[in-house]
């Protein structure tokens, strides 16, 4: 829960233009990326981070996980739809 606390903190600093500031909580997150529950809620990093590179300007590192996001959330569902 803690973790997702912190996202959203790094995702709010982001929407803010405080993006020098957000990068390192999203460093952070990242580097913790094991702790963070499989499926939603880790697919969720990928596409906050990914939206923060955008502002950035970084597009090809966007892309990079944006894309993982959607591969982390369609890994989820096929998962789900097995049961």
């Amino acid at each position: 829960m803690l973790l997702m606390s912190e996202l959203y903190i790094a995702r709010f600093v982001s929407l803010q233009d405080r993006l020098d500031e957000a990068e390192p909580l999203f460093q952070v997150l990242l580097a913790r990326e094991e702790q963070i529950p499989q499926g939603r809620a880790r697919a969720r990093v990928h596409l906050f981070y990914g939206s923060h590179m955008v502002r950035r300007g970084l597009f090809p590192e966007a892309e990079q996980h944006l894309l993982s996001c959607i591969r982390r959330r369609f890994r989820t569902v096929q998962a789900e739809s097995a049961r």
